[in-house]
């Protein structure tokens, strides 16, 4: 059983983001601030939530976000309401301690349970997951020594969690990021 083409480009996707927001947009590439209010659709965490999360003073976080990458055929074809964005927040004074998100909007919510159907399968493929309960949306978790992530979907939105690796500090971000949108 090979993987399908549309899983290929979900995972791509899904690569890109670790990458771009591991290495390049989570040490300080462009950033979605206008004004000091983030733009939509990393809007859902707030500044002090995202303290208590860390146990950092607010202060302390720096905030920012990126444009991830779509396909020329995803843009011709609409399949996002806006673009995939990474989203993080982290502490200025220990890099450890940060909180890395990836949100999917897309046009159509069926688009949005197709790809979190994907993205739970294939991960099934190499890793355990476990079901994640949260109200009013679907998700799951990953634990595995090479993915620690929650992945959630709730209508149109795809929400990917990276860090931190904590399941229940996973869980927290996405019941505050879900209750949102």
């Amino acid at each position: 059983m090979g993987i399908r083409p549309v899983a290929i480009s979900f995972l791509m996707i899904v690569l890109v983001a670790v990458f771009s927001t591991g290495m390049c947009g989570f040490w300080g590439g462009r950033s979605a601030l206008a004004g000091g209010v983030e733009t939509a659709p990393c809007a859902g965490l707030s500044m002090e939530e995202a303290a208590g999360i860390l146990g950092v003073a607010v202060g302390d976080l720096r905030r920012g976000s990126q444009d991830l990458p779509v396909s020329p055929e995803d843009t011709r074809n609409k399949i996002y309401r806006t673009p995939p964005r990474s989203c993080w927040v982290r502490s200025a004074s220990n890099l450890l301690k940060s909180i890395s998100y990836t949100v999917y909007q897309y046009s159509d919510p069926g688009q949005a349970r197709a790809a979190y159907n994907t993205m739970r399968e294939n991960f099934a493929t190499v890793a355990r997951i476990d079901a994640v309960a949260v109200a009013g949306a679907e998700a799951f978790r990953v634990d595995d020594s090479r993915f620690r992530r929650t992945v959630a979907r709730r209508h149109g939105v795809v929400i990917d969690i990276l860090r931190p690796a904590d399941a229940a500090l996973q869980r927290r971000i996405t019941i505050l990021l879900l209750g949102r949108r």
